[in-house]
């Protein structure tokens, strides 16, 4: 019979997913008024830090960027209160409903703790066009994304209508059969050719990298991409 093994290593350094859930949790806190500091009872109680000093350690090591972020935050919350509006819609022969959150006054405002990254930029910018959609008032002039590194910020999209119905008949078609989209290989890409002025070949170049990688994960490591782009050579 098979028998579970206990796994005996000790945890002395918070890493990967639980670090990151530790972060997220100490952001929701402070933002929320709490301070840190008192919290850490809390987490040790939970099990969630490694033991003894070397969970305080970890724990002290991770509040002051954590302190900064918020501070960060707050200045472009600037003390609002967020409002969730509902939205519908047709757009390019598809009816279009749900709601769109996080409305401080005429700018939208997500935030999570992490490094800037081309899904949330994506997922962003899909409801920053849905905001600027109306054909009276904007419901959305500007919208920002402050990560733990930067801060993102979309003006507001004249054409925004034109934008959403190109990314619908996108969907529409990858509904059908997988698209060629990577966006963390497509983000390097424009980075480089947009934000560097590379040439179209130094471009590639880097965005290769970021494709098929040597010292970390490459995008077409991700199981589902390999699934239907194994034939691909980038």
């Amino acid at each position: 019979d098979m028998k579970m093994l206990v796994d005996e290593k000790e945890n002395f350094k918070l890493e990967g997913l639980e670090k990151y859930l530790v972060e997220q949790a100490l952001v929701q806190r402070r933002m929320g008024g709490l301070d840190l500091e008192e919290q850490a009872p809390v987490f040790k109680a939970k099990g969630i830090l490694p033991y003894g000093n070397v969970g305080v350690y970890e724990f002290k090591r991770l509040t002051p960027d954590v302190e900064y972020y918020v501070r960060r935050l707050d200045d472009w919350i600037n003390e609002k209160e967020p409002v969730t509006m509902d939205w519908r819609d047709t757009v390019a022969g598809f009816t279009l409903f749900g709601k769109i959150p996080n409305i401080y006054g005429s700018r939208m405002i997500h935030y999570r703790y992490v490094k800037k990254n081309p899904k949330d930029m994506l997922r962003l910018w899909i409801y920053h066009l849905a905001g600027c959609c109306s054909e009276t008032q904007p419901d959305v002039v500007e919208s920002t994304f402050v990560f733990r590194d930067t801060a993102l910020v979309y003006r507001f999209a004249e054409n925004s209508r034109n934008i959403l119905a190109r990314l619908l008949e996108m969907f529409w078609r990858g509904l059908q059969r997988p698209l060629p989209f990577f966006p963390f290989t497509s983000h390097r890409y424009a980075e480089q050719r947009i934000g560097r002025s590379k040439t179209r070949e130094e471009a590639k170049h880097m965005a290769a990298s970021q494709w098929v990688s040597s010292h970390a994960r490459g995008e077409f490591e991700d199981p589902y991409i390999s699934l239907c782009f194994s034939e691909s050579d980038g």
